[in-house]
C-alpha cells in the first residue's frame, strides 16, 4: 500500500498529453541550487521524454537538457516505492540521482507521508485539463551536485517536489517558494495560475511567520486573490485576514533566470523561466484604529521564483523547444535604451563632480504641492553630500535600524514612542529632478558663472517626513529623509551650456518610470519660478554657495506619497504624529506605489539622458 506522498507521484499517463515530475533543492546560506524536471509529452507536435537540469551558482545558471524517445521514461515500483527514470536521471521516494550534460547529482531527502496542501483546492466535480500534487516540501537533503566534474555540496539543502499531468498546459503561472528565512522562523509558498490568459488568475498563498499562519489555499480565498507581476523577476501579493495584512515581495535579477520554451499540445510555445537565486520579503501589519501597525519583517535569501506563460520577456533568455542544443536564440537580447537627443546649443559634457554641498528646493511645481496637500510656497533645505552617487546601480532601502537611528538623532524621544512597531518601514519614494551644478559657486544670483545640468533622483524616506509634520524643525526631517547613502543619484555626465539662460528653463521633460511604467512626466516650464528667481531665493535662504554645490530644483507631480487635503487636515486634527504615520502605512502596505525590493526606477530628461537604479535591501 502506497503512502499519500507516494500516491501523489504515481504515474497518470494515458498515452497522450503530458506528465511532469520536478524538484528544486535550495541550500540556505549558499548561492547554490539545483532544478530538475523529468517530462514526457505526446501531442500533435510530436512526442518525446526529456530531462531538464539547471545548476544555479554565484548568480549564474548553467542549463542542460536531454531529449529522448517517449519510451525512455519508465516508472516502476521497487518494494512498494515509486521509481521514475528518464535516461540517466532517477527520482525515487527519498532520493534522486542522475546526469544531464555537464550536470550530475546524487542526494537523499527526508521523504514524508502526507501530501502538501498548499495548491489551489478545486472540488472534485470541476473538470480540469491540468492536475497537480505536491508530495514533498521543505525536506532536508544530504548529497551533492557536480558541474563539469566539480563537486558542490547539497548538505543542509531544502527540497520541494511536484507532480503535474494533464491534456493541456495552463497558459499562465507564477510560483514562489521560500523554505527558510534569514534569522527568522518562517516559510512561504505562493502559486498563482490561470488556465487561459483571457480569464482572471487565482492565487493560493501559504505563509508562516512564527506563530502567525496565512493559509489562503482554499478555493474561495484563491479565487478572490491575485498576484501582481510588476516586472520580469518581481512578484507582489497582499493578503488580508481580519485585522492582519501580509505583504509578500519576491524578486530576482533577470540574469539569474534559466528560461525554456515549453510546447503546448496544439503546437504553441509557452515561455518558462525560473531563478533559484531569488529573494523574498514578508511584512506583517495589524490594523490599529485608523491605521496599520508594522509588526514583523522577515527576509529570505533562499527562494525560488518562476514566470510561466505566453509572455516572451526580453530580459530572460529562453532555449527553444526543438533546439538541438541549449544555445540561446540569437535574437534574444536585453532591450536597449534609445540614445538621448543632441543638446540644443553649444556647450560641453563633463564627468559629474562630487558635490561639495547639496541644496534642495521643495514644492516648486503646483501640481506636486496639490497632490501632497501642501502650499505652493517653495522651501529650501539641505541634503548630506554623502548621499550623492552617479549612474546605474543598486539602491539600498534603509533598514529598520537605520531608520530608528535617524529618528533618534532628530528627536531622542521618538524611538520610545514607536516601541509598538516591530519594524520601521522607510516608505521609499522617488523624485525626478533637474539638478544645477554651480561649478563656480553662487555669490551673485544674477551672475552664477558656469552651470552644469544633470538629472537627479531625490529619493525620500517618507516615514521621517510624516513624523516631522507640525514640528518646529520640520525641514530637518526632510533633510534626514533624503540623506541616507545613495539617496541622491545623478547622471554620470553633466552638460555645461555655453550660456545659461536665467529667464527660461531648458526645453526638457522630466520622467520617472518604475518597472517600465511612467509615474512622472512634466516639462520644466511647469516650475513656478524662473532660474533667476530660484537662484535668488536659494542665495537668500542658504547664503553664499561654494563651488560644486548641487542645487535640486524640485519634483513634479506623480510621486508615491499623495494625500488628499481633507485627509491631511483630519489627521492633524485627530491624530498625533505616530497616529498619522499609522494612517499613512495603510496606503503603503496595501499598494505598490512606494518602492520595494526588486523595483527598477529609471529617471531621464531628454538630451541629458538618464539612469536606472534597482531597489535592494540593507538588512531588515
Amino acid at each position: 500500500m502506497m503512502i499519500p506522498s507516494e500516491q501523489g507521484n504515481r504515474p497518470r499517463w494515458s498515452g497522450a498529453g503530458f506528465e511532469i515530475w520536478f524538484f528544486v533543492v535550495l541550500v540556505p546560506g549558499e548561492s547554490r541550487a539545483l532544478w530538475v524536471r523529468l517530462t514526457r509529452f505526446a501531442g500533435s507536435a510530436g512526442s518525446d521524454s526529456r530531462v531538464w537540469a539547471v545548476v544555479f551558482e554565484d548568480g549564474v545558471p548553467t542549463a542542460e537538457r536531454d531529449i529522448l524517445p517517449l519510451e525512455a521514461l519508465t516508472t516502476e515500483s521497487e518494494s512498494g516505492a515509486l521509481h521514475v527514470r528518464v535516461g540517466e536521471a532517477e527520482l525515487g521516494h527519498g532520493f534522486s540521482r542522475g546526469s544531464c550534460g555537464a550536470i550530475r547529482w546524487d542526494f537523499n531527502y527526508e521523504a514524508t507521508d502526507p501530501l502538501i496542501e498548499r495548491l489551489p483546492k478545486f472540488p472534485g466535480f470541476v473538470p480540469l485539463v491540468t492536475h497537480s500534487t505536491h508530495p514533498h516540501a521543505e525536506a532536508r537533503v544530504t548529497g551533492f551536485i557536480e558541474l563539469d566534474g566539480r563537486r558542490l555540496a547539497l548538505d543542509g539543502g531544502m527540497f520541494t517536489q511536484m507532480h503535474i499531468w494533464g491534456t493541456e498546459r495552463v497558459d499562465w503561472l507564477r510560483w514562489a517558494w521560500a523554505p527558510r528565512f534569514d534569522d527568522a522562523d518562517a516559510e512561504l509558498e505562493l502559486t498563482a495560475v490561470a488556465p487561459k490568459t483571457s480569464v482572471p488568475h487565482m492565487c493560493a498563498l501559504w505563509a508562516r511567520i512564527g506563530d502567525e499562519l496565512f493559509d489562503h489555499s482554499g478555493l474561495t480565498r484563491s479565487v478572490r486573490s491575485s498576484v501582481q507581476s510588476l516586472a520580469p523577476g518581481v512578484l507582489h501579493h497582499v493578503a488580508n485576514s481580519g485585522a492582519r495584512r501580509l505583504v509578500v515581495r519576491a524578486w530576482a535579477a533577470p540574469e539569474t533566470f534559466a528560461g525554456w520554451n515549453y510546447r503546448k499540445l496544439g503546437g504553441v510555445d509557452l515561455h518558462v523561466a525560473q531563478s533559484d537565486l531569488a529573494r523574498c520579503e514578508l511584512e506583517l501589519f495589524r490594523r490599529v484604529g485608523f491605521g496599520w501597525r508594522p509588526e514583523k519583517r522577515v527576509i529570505s535569501t533562499c527562494a525560488a521564483l518562476e514566470f510561466h506563460g505566453p509572455d516572451d520577456f526580453a530580459e530572460f533568455v529562453y532555449v527553444p523547444w526543438d533546439a538541438p542544443s541549449t544555445e540561446a536564440r540569437p535574437d534574444q537580447t536585453l532591450g536597449e535604451r534609445g540614445a538621448p537627443s543632441e543638446p540644443p546649443g553649444p556647450g560641453e559634457w563633463i564627468d559629474t563632480p562630487a558635490p561639495a554641498r547639496i541644496v534642495a528646493l521643495g514644492l516648486t511645481y503646483r501640481a506636486h504641492a496639490k497632490e501632497t496637500a501642501s502650499g505652493p510656497d517653495p522651501v529650501v533645505f539641505e541634503i548630506d553630500p554623502a548621499a550623492w552617487t552617479t549612474g546605474d546601480g543598486e539602491l539600498l532601502r534603509p533598514s529598520s535600524a537605520a531608520m530608528l537611528a535617524a529618528l533618534a538623532t532628530l528627536d531622542p524621544s521618538l524611538p520610545a514612542s514607536m516601541s509598538e512597531f516591530g519594524f520601521v518601514p522607510a516608505m521609499l519614494d522617488y523624485e525626478v529632478e533637474l539638478g544645477l551644478l554651480l561649478l563656480d559657486g553662487l555669490e551673485d544670483p544674477a551672475a552664477p558663472g558656469r552651470v552644469a545640468l544633470v538629472v537627479a533622483n531625490d529619493l525620500s524616506a517618507r516615514t521621517l517626513q510624516v513624523l516631522g509634520e507640525g514640528q518646529a524643525d520640520q525641514l530637518a526631517y526632510w533633510s534626514a529623509a533624503k540623506s541616507f547613502p545613495g539617496f541622491t543619484p545623478t547622471t554620470a555626465r553633466a552638460w555645461v551650456p555655453a550660456t545659461f539662460d536665467l529667464d527660461r528653463w531648458p526645453a526638457l521633460t522630466l520622467e520617472t518610470r518604475v518597472n517600465g511604467v511612467v509615474r512622472q512626466s512634466a516639462s520644466l516650464d511647469l516650475l513656478i519660478e524662473t532660474p533667476r528667481h530660484m537662484l535668488a531665493r536659494v542665495r537668500e535662504a542658504a547664503g553664499p554657495l561654494a563651488p560644486h554645490t548641487l542645487l535640486l530644483t524640485g519634483t513634479p507631480a506623480g510621486v508615491a506619497f499623495a494625500i488628499p487635503r481633507w485627509k491631511r487636515a483630519m489627521g492633524k486634527r485627530l491624530l498625533d504624529r505616530v497616529g498619522r504615520l499609522r494612517a499613512s502605512l495603510g496606503t503603503f502596505s496595501a499598494g505598490t506605489r512606494f518602492l520595494r525590493p526588486g523595483d527598477h526606477v529609471r529617471v531621464s530628461a531628454g538630451f541629458l539622458g538618464g539612469f536606472e537604479r534597482v531597489v535592494n535591501v540593507d538588512g531588515r
